[in-house]
């Protein structure tokens, strides 16, 4: 249980409680940010004012037993514009009943397998999966971003079940995947102008997989925006914050595009 506990608290959550089960490992969990502002206001006069309901998320599996990781979100109230305020854990998504983590291995999975044996492997349901693909697909989820100060975004390449390529867009600060679009460059140049306005003033960063050719076209329309071209194809898959690749960019050095 201590290996349980470790991998768990990497996410930068406090484990309070495990309960085993017959359907495996019930994992109580709590997250208090070490500071906090409200997000309507901006004001850092905020106190705790209860919890939100009990949430499960999967996590999981670990030696053959289900992990779920049970929490009752912190609930803060302003004391200048007496508004709720409810914090956001990365690792916890409110639109999923799986963890962040999870969902990202699951989306990596999908490029060399089919939904069906993707939620064979990951012990969850095929109507999960297809849910989670169809969501980002129909969607964006920007409210998850509306605590951010900067908001970078990360387009990248992926072949879902060796099938038509498409764009995985994923926030770089939390790894939330924010919308799947068709692989051309006219429907990202639509997603990208269809942007909400609060969304396009806090966006600082894009980094865009090097077959996308529209850093120029980024540049003009987003000025200010610093654009990076990942030649490594990482960004979206959570294998590094292609930072080398940021401090070494040399204009010339990134492609005609």
């Amino acid at each position: 249980m201590d290996v349980l506990r470790d991998i768990i608290e990497e996410k930068d959550l406090k484990v309070t409680k495990v309960k085993k089960t017959e359907e495996g490992y019930l994992v109580c969990v709590d997250y208090n940010p070490s500071s906090l502002r409200c997000k309507h206001c901006g004001s850092s006069r905020v106190w705790r004012n209860g919890r939100d309901k009990e949430r499960k998320k999967f996590f999981g599996e670990i030696e053959g037993r289900k992990v779920y990781l049970v929490i009752r979100r912190q609930k803060y109230l302003c004391g200048d514009c007496k508004r709720t305020v409810t914090v956001m854990i990365k690792e916890l998504p409110p639109w999923k009943r799986f963890t962040l983590s999870l969902a990202l291995k699951m989306l990596a999975y999908l490029e060399d397998h089919s939904i069906r044996d993707c939620a064979l492997s990951f012990s969850t349901t095929f109507y999960s999966v297809t849910r989670l693909l169809r969501d980002l697909k129909l969607g964006v989820f920007w409210d998850l971003l509306k605590e951010l100060d900067e908001i970078r975004l990360a387009i990248d390449a992926h072949r879902f079940h060796k099938r038509k390529m498409a764009y995985l867009v994923v926030e770089l600060n939390t790894r939330f995947p924010i919308a799947i679009i068709p692989a051309s460059k006219k429907d990202v140049m639509r997603f990208l102008l269809s942007m909400p306005g609060w969304v396009k003033e806090k966006l600082k960063e894009v980094v865009m997989d090097m077959t996308l050719g529209l850093k120029k076209w980024v540049k003009d329309n987003f000025p200010g925006v610093k654009v990076v071209v990942d030649k490594w194809k990482g960004s979206c898959e959570g294998k590094g914050e292609v930072e080398e690749e940021r401090e070494g960019e040399i204009e010339g050095d990134t492609g005609s595009i």
